[in-house]
């Protein structure tokens, strides 16, 4: 009652008066976006296992980690830094060497709820995945990855003012993100790679090269970062069937439309080695046989049977074999292609290679 005669009172008295008598309070600060409370969650996979995790309270206008007050800013900053962003229907993931695999996650309550993540290993940690609301986004330029090392330094400046090395690396060639497959049937099928698996389905150039139109048993959509930062131009690693052998074979193909561009009449000259006798031996000898797409065309034979490169434009065909010494290495191969091993024949540190040079119509080449 006291408060309310008084308030009252104040307001009787005239602006002047009221403001006088009644003393005000600057009101508390408010969280920048909102944001009450931030869990970080850290974890690294290697030859060794590392984990970090912190939470920040607001309280009282700041920031609050454990008994340390933190710099409202460095929240504000990663807002900030949480643009350039594409749509995406799943968390993307880029990989560029082995034997180093972190995950961050910061999941931001509040009045503008986000959750930022990464696992990748790429430069930058890009992709960063952003999930706001029910959108899936992702972010390659790397304005996140600077502003969650900024986060973890003021946080954990003992920790995290040191880089975490890896301890063992495997080097890839590439930076290459996942971008979904389609046949698989332990992943759920991405759209775009469903695409890219029916234009290739449906190509009638293709169909005319092999015959018939292929079956597509599995696409891999991926891109690389090192040929195109913002994975706008994609590629595709299809599986299908052919004459007998499960051909994998790259091609170009961006927003589910695929680009076959000089691809028939490459294919049309593959058909040749495909047609060929020695290829047609490891195929009438062997079951479950690949033809791979490695820069050469290779066929891997498996078990007692040999490996067959080809190279675009060449009218040979090597074939090479390893086995014990005591038993001659593809025996049924070259009995089926009457050819005499022995000749070709060399002893390695306990193991015998059979190597030659081959013509299509499976005599040794000159």
């Amino acid at each position: 009652m006291r408060l309310v005669l008084g308030f009252a009172l104040a307001l009787a008295l005239g602006p002047a008066r009221a403001l006088a008598g009644v003393p005000t309070a600057a009101a508390p600060p408010k969280p920048p976006h909102g944001a009450t409370r931030l869990a970080i969650d850290y974890d690294y996979a290697s030859f060794h296992h590392d984990e970090h995790h912190y939470v920040l309270e607001w309280k009282d206008g700041a920031y609050h980690v454990d008994k340390a007050v933190m710099d409202a800013t460095l929240v504000e900053q990663l807002y900030a830094a949480l643009g350039h962003t594409q749509d995406r229907d799943r968390v993307l993931r880029c990989m560029s060497h082995t034997d180093d695999y972190p995950h961050i996650t910061i999941v931001v309550d509040g009045s503008e709820p986000v959750r930022v993540e990464s696992d990748s290993n790429c430069h930058a940690h890009v992709p960063w995945n952003l999930t706001v609301k029910d959108r899936q986004l992702v972010q390659w330029t790397g304005e996140a990855d600077r502003a969650v090392a900024a986060l973890l330094v003021a946080i954990d400046p003992v920790h995290w003012k040191v880089p975490t090395v890896p301890d063992a690396t495997t080097m890839f060639p590439a930076e290459v993100v996942d971008l979904g497959d389609y046949g698989e049937p332990r992943q759920p099928a991405s759209t775009a790679a469903a695409a890219c698996a029916q234009g290739f389905e449906q190509d009638l150039g293709i169909a005319k090269v092999l015959g018939a139109h292929p079956l597509v048993g599995r696409l891999q959509l991926t891109c690389d970062l090192s040929d195109s930062p913002d994975c706008t131009a994609t590629n595709a690693q299809l599986s299908f069937g052919w004459a007998g052998l499960t051909a994998h074979v790259g091609v170009a193909c961006r927003n589910g439309t695929i680009d076959l561009t000089g691809r028939a009449a490459k294919l049309a000259e593959v058909r040749r080695f495909v047609d060929s006798k020695p290829v047609r031996a490891v195929v009438k000898l062997g079951g479950g046989i690949s033809l791979w797409d490695n820069g050469r065309w290779q066929v891997e034979g498996g078990g007692d049977l040999p490996r067959l490169d080809w190279a675009l434009g060449s009218s040979t065909i090597d074939a090479r074999i390893v086995g014990e010494r005591g038993k001659l290495p593809g025996a049924r191969f070259w009995t089926e292609l009457r050819i005499d091993p022995k000749q070709l024949t060399r002893h390695d540190d306990g193991l015998l290679e059979i190597t030659a040079r081959l013509d299509f119509d499976g005599k040794l080449a000159k």
